[in-house]
């Protein structure tokens, strides 16, 4: 685990920060104006990966997609999802190892926290496999499939959610470190 970690704190340097901000945001653009479109295309449904997804029938919900719906999810919106959660990954490891290296000791347990970010995009690249899935096979439900998403829904969402609390308090603690120990 050492040395995975020393391989991951390589990548504390500002330009792979900027490189990984750049890819996030460029993740972003290249998905949510498809999500529009795919809503404009299914009268206002959602993509089967978000949180309001829970309490509903997957199965019921693919299968009530336009046709058109449908092909732009299978084409454009799954493709698009396999490389996204790498560069939110990455974007979230990055900025983590910056903060992490800054704010803790070499032999603490914090400066793991980077570890986050790979978990995100393990949990989301599950997640697009559930719905890959459940694509392929509505015509024979599998209440598996279907269960096994919508957990790892609830766990991206969860671990990406945490890994934005955690840039941000950790952004928030050395810019307050920075700012007293200049006063200081």
């Amino acid at each position: 685990m050492k040395q995975i970690m020393k391989l991951i704190e390589r990548l504390a340097k500002w330009p792979h920060l900027l490189v990984s901000f750049l890819l996030f945001v460029a993740g972003n653009v290249a998905i949510l104006p498809q999500v529009t479109r795919f809503e404009e295309m299914t009268n206002g449904m959602s993509l089967l990966e978000v949180p309001t997804m829970l309490s509903e029938d997957l199965y019921a919900v693919a299968n009530a997609y336009s046709p058109e719906g449908l092909r732009l999810y299978q084409q454009v919106i799954q493709p698009l999802d396999i490389i996204y959660p790498l560069t939110a990954g990455l974007f979230f490891m990055v900025g983590l190892v910056m903060l992490t290296t800054r704010l803790f000791s070499a032999d603490s347990r914090w400066r793991y926290l980077p570890l986050i970010g790979a978990l995100a995009t393990l949990f989301d690249w599950l997640e697009n496999l559930g719905v890959f899935l459940i694509l392929q096979t509505l015509e024979m439900p599998n209440a598996i499939f279907a269960t096994m998403t919508k957990l790892f829904i609830v766990l991206k969402f969860g671990v990406s959610s945490l890994s934005v609390l955690l840039l941000l308090g950790l952004f928030l603690w050395w810019v307050v470190r920075r700012f007293v120990n200049r006063g200081a």
